[in-house]
């Protein structure tokens, strides 16, 4: 009898998940270091930190308070800098803090498809993916929390009852309230919010089980109106979350924008439209009001799509591209054939493939949480096919990724066990 087979179904979830949170610890451990700097939202935790403002997220000058970034990775990260006696030290424990954070992303991820309906297997091949990937840690954003938080709340809705069984209302709010956590992390996640109550409403429009969608979108709301109260106030106008987006779109489409922020970069096209290197943008900002800065921002953006639509596509289709197959260098075959980290762009270019065709037969096989993958996956996405692209922008996602591929990997096995005479009857049951 197989080692994994004398285990019983919890000593093996543990022993996997101890197995797969080591080892990507281990990875973590070996990887170099990035150099101390700060981004957005790290200079904002510091002038938390320091000041007690939610405030100053520009490089290039002080500009006030803020709602350029959304709260809750900034607040956690300005703890760090409060506790520590340096960057230095500040770095290490953000870097650790993500490590631990990218390690129970990937030991969790045969525990999530097993209560999800994708099997077991599915999981431990989407854990072995996420290992192979042996991605470093992004420790100056809010990717690896995002993604954990969109786990979590992928459990709660697979582990519901059936639309025709008794609602657990504590289990509601519990959804509620993470996608309220989520969307004051990850505010573009409001998209998926959206369609996740659209759809779960009209699953559930002809049984009693509709209002727990309700219930979802009410503590949903409630977690993210102290922070929509504060903008308001503060900007005199509505905003949710944060109040970016013109920024972005501006130093995306412009005359000087290329298809990546690294390439904007190199031409210096960032340093001239974004306030994060400008000076003189920074100053514009200040005069105007955030708020009116980005309006003014997003007006100038969409004229230039209006005034130069071919481009414009080009632009997208290109940034599209690079989403799905990542490239810092904005050249996915070069990634494959000479770039440092070859066999992780192997990986993960494969993975992306084998999703698409794990998310396919997901849908074929009417797994009940689908509709949420196939969320997370397609929808959560399209935001980023408009702006500059950043590697760091699929982050967020690559779990879900790792756990479609998992599902293509795993059926691939049991179709050659099940040609063997002496495949193992096990096996050909499918998920």
């Amino acid at each position: 009898m197989k080692f994994h087979r004398r285990l019983g179904p919890k000593s093996r979830s543990l022993v996997t998940f101890s197995l797969l949170f080591a080892t990507s610890l281990v990875l973590s451990a070996l990887h170099e270091r990035p150099g101390v700097s700060l981004v957005e939202t790290t200079r904002v935790a510091l002038s938390l930190a320091e000041q007690g403002q939610f405030a100053n997220p520009f490089h290039s000058a002080p500009s006030g308070p803020t709602a350029h970034v959304a709260p809750v990775f900034p607040a956690a990260a300005s703890l760090v800098f409060r506790w520590t006696d340096s960057l230095q030290d500040a770095q290490q424990v953000l870097y650790w803090a993500a490590a631990i954070a990218l390690a129970a992303q990937v030991a969790f991820l045969p525990k999530l498809a097993h209560v999800s309906g994708l099997g077991w297997g599915a999981g431990l091949w989407a854990g072995l993916l996420a290992l192979a990937a042996n991605r470093r840690p992004v420790p100056q954003w809010e990717g690896e929390y995002v993604a954990l938080l969109m786990m979590l709340v992928t459990w709660l809705v697979a582990t519901r009852p059936g639309d025709e069984g008794g609602i657990r209302w504590g289990r509601e709010g519990l959804i509620g309230l993470f996608f309220g956590l989520l969307l004051l992390t990850y505010p573009v996640a409001v998209i998926v919010w959206a369609a996740f109550l659209a759809w779960d409403f009209w699953k559930t429009r002809l049984s009693h089980a509709w209002g727990r969608s309700f219930v979802v979108m009410a503590v949903s709301v409630s977690v993210l109106s102290p922070w929509l109260i504060r903008n308001a106030q503060l900007f005199g106008e509505p905003i949710f979350v944060r109040d970016n987006l013109g920024i972005e779109m501006i130093a995306s489409f412009s005359p000087c924008a290329g298809v990546s922020l690294f390439d904007n970069m190199l031409s210096g096209c960032f340093r001239e439209s974004h306030p994060n290197r400008s000076p003189e943008q920074v100053k514009l900002l200040i005069e105007r009001g955030e708020v009116e800065y980005n309006a003014v921002q997003m007006r100038k953006a969409l004229a230039f799509i209006a005034g130069e639509p071919r481009h414009s596509v080009n632009l997208i289709g290109r940034r599209t591209l690079l989403f799905w197959w990542p490239s810092a260098m904005g050249d996915p075959l070069y990634e494959l054939t000479a770039g440092p980290v070859r066999l992780q762009s192997w990986v993960l270019y494969m993975s992306t493939f084998l999703a698409f065709v794990g998310l396919a037969m997901v849908l074929i096989h009417r797994i009940a949480v689908g509709p949420l993958l196939l969320a997370w996956m397609l929808i959560l996405p399209i935001p980023y096919f408009l702006l500059q692209f950043s590697v760091r922008y699929r982050t967020p996602m690559l779990w879900v990724t790792f756990l479609l591929a998992g599902v293509s990997l795993q059926a691939l096995v049991k179709w050659i066990l099940g040609r063997r005479p002496d495949g193992d009857a096990h096996s050909r049951k499918a998920v």
